[in-house]
């Protein structure tokens, strides 16, 4: 990952901005949809600057977990396969080192990746704008 990320696309930020806005006001109503791509954005956003160990802290695990999901129902494929492998090995082994290792693993696999993550994820907050996703069956965050 040498490139210089540049942060979310325009579309994506609004979204976000709403969703954190109500978060800020107290508001806990939030959808499916908007749990999916806070989850998705944060840990990409956590990745691409380098920061995935710290996003991942004491519960990597979960954090995975959820954010496999997250990224599939955007529609990707490589990233949660990525992630779903990074999962299963923490489960053997479970330590400091191994942990910050992970992390490095999956930025620097996410920085090979060749899918438009960023541009998947503009298209999911353009169709959740139009209210288009289907209610879960059991939420992310």
């Amino acid at each position: 990952m040498t490139n210089r990320w540049p942060g979310h696309a325009p579309t994506t930020s609004k979204l976000l901005l709403k969703v954190l806005l109500r978060a800020q006001s107290g508001d806990e109503g939030f959808s499916y949809a908007e749990r999916v791509l806070f989850t998705a954005c944060e840990f990409w956003a956590a990745a691409k600057t380098r920061n995935l160990h710290a996003h991942l802290g004491l519960d990597a695990n979960h954090r995975l977990r959820v954010a496999e999901e997250a990224f599939a129902v955007v529609g990707l494929v490589s990233i949660p396969t990525i992630l779903r492998l990074e999962r299963i090995h923490l489960c053997d082994q479970a330590s400091p080192a191994s942990l910050r290792g992970m992390a490095i693993r999956i930025e620097d696999a996410l920085g090979r990746d060749e899918e438009s993550v960023d541009v998947k994820l503009c298209e999911f907050a353009c169709d959740q704008s139009r209210d288009r996703l289907p209610a879960p069956m059991h939420q992310v965050m």
